[in-house]
């Protein structure tokens, strides 16, 4: 006999999602409203890692350039020390940026949900 686990549901080619067949109106909007904000929340996230991530390929391309002017190793080590900076606030201020994001996200899904449940129970 073969032991089954609660994830069969999910995986189970001849029934698939029939967990979700059994919700109440109520609890399949609020599921699709939830599917809707995280689609919306996961297209932001990428354009940010996108613009984050051109922005910095920008800078490193710029110090790159600058390095090969350096003509003395003072003038290297500074540039470095300043790239180094640069670099370390570029990522802090992303790190806010997607913390942002994400709570953006979850305000966003949790009141898309309440909402609609209030609406139905009304």
């Amino acid at each position: 006999m073969t032991k089954t686990t609660p994830f069969d549901a999910f995986t189970s080619a001849a029934t698939p999602l029939s967990w979700f067949s059994g919700l109440s109106r109520t609890a399949m909007d609020a599921c699709t409203r939830g599917g809707d904000g995280f689609a919306k929340a996961a297209v932001e996230w990428q354009q940010e890692i996108a613009r984050f991530t051109t922005a910095r390929l920008q800078r490193d391309s710029e110090f790159g350039q600058k390095l090969l002017a350096c003509r003395d190793w003072s003038g290297a080590m500074k540039l470095q020390q300043e790239w180094l900076t640069t670099l370390a606030q570029d990522y802090f201020d992303e790190g806010n940026r997607l913390a942002q994001l994400c709570q953006k996200a979850g305000s966003g899904l949790a009141s898309g949900v309440t909402s609609g449940a209030l609406k139905d129970a009304a």
